[in-house]
């Protein structure tokens, strides 16, 4: 099912709008990758229902993504290998849910909402 939203890529400091596949294929592959400050992006949807994918390095062949989606925020179990991160930037930028299918996934927990009556509860 195609995303009709305009999709945003972030990378080396540039924010793109309205980015093509093309564009982040040639993102996922570009290299060298400084593994302190590299990241990749996508962003969909508007502030309300802003959806995202992000992908930072660990070390020099392996990178930690966290994904937004549907309410739901998770994160890669474990790392991910340099050739699996093409995959998964299509398939978000796609919209074809595939990513989920092509590692494990870890559901991270919302933040609790704060409140002074909690607070002081024993």
């Amino acid at each position: 099912m195609p995303f009709l939203a305009e999709v945003t890529l972030e990378y080396g400091d540039v924010e793109t709008k309205g980015v093509t596949r093309e564009e982040i294929v040639r993102a996922a592959r570009d290299k060298p990758r400084d593994t302190r400050d590299w990241y990749l992006t996508l962003r969909r949807g508007d502030d309300d229902n802003e959806e995202f994918m992000d992908a930072t390095m660990e070390d020099d062949s392996t990178f930690g993504v966290r994904v937004f989606e549907d309410g739901k925020k998770y994160r890669s179990a474990a790392s991910i290998q340099e050739e699996l991160l093409e995959p998964l930037f299509v398939s978000f930028y796609e919209h074809d849910r595939a990513w989920k299918t092509l590692c494990t996934w870890e559901e991270m927990p919302g933040k609790r909402k704060f409140s002074l009556r909690d607070l002081f509860k024993r």
